[in-house]
């Protein structure tokens, strides 16, 4: 189950739902790197160049669930971890980040372990799904091109569930 939790937090860190911040604005004047950002200016995270900083994610080009190992095993040992060093920034971050952080992450896990554990997930062709190209490049948050995938039940009884 650790690996699902790391394919889970690297899903989000590759293809975050919205790979631009909500707005923020400063409450008084601050400094960043020697510039001057005044009060009341809007600033928002992209979030997206972040999860690509090699400096943070080697090779961040590459999905690899595993990088995210140790703070999976970390957090399963019971250690605490803030909205500092959190291994993506899908729910934004600092004081502004989202109430539902962990309610959402706990909610993909049953969603994931739960269709994994009923469904077999097939293709329909041979022909690759494009996840590198979003349906619409205008808009504000991240959404794949349709595809087609087949649901095989790992079970006759699946059925009886649904």
């Amino acid at each position: 189950l650790p690996l699902i939790q790391c394919i889970i937090l690297e899903t989000l860190r590759t293809r975050t739902p919205a790979p631009l911040s909500i707005p923020h604005a400063t409450s008084k004047d601050d400094v960043y790197k020697d510039w001057l950002i005044p009060e009341n200016t809007t600033v928002v995270i992209n979030v997206h160049a972040i999860h690509l900083d090699p400096k943070r994610y080697p090779e961040p080009e590459k999905f690899i669930p595993e990088r995210h190992m140790t703070y999976v095993l970390n957090s399963t040992e019971g250690q605490s971890h803030s909205i500092y060093n959190r291994p993506h920034l899908g729910f934004s971050t600092g004081r502004r980040v989202c109430v539902g952080i962990h309610l959402a992450e706990r909610s993909l896990f049953m969603a994931f372990t739960s269709a994994l554990a009923c469904f077999r997930f097939e293709r329909e062709s041979d022909v690759l799904i494009d996840i590198d190209n979003p349906k619409d490049v205008r808009s504000l948050v991240f959404s794949p091109k349709p595809y087609k995938i087949r649901l095989v039940p790992r079970d006759n009884g699946i059925s009886r569930l649904l």
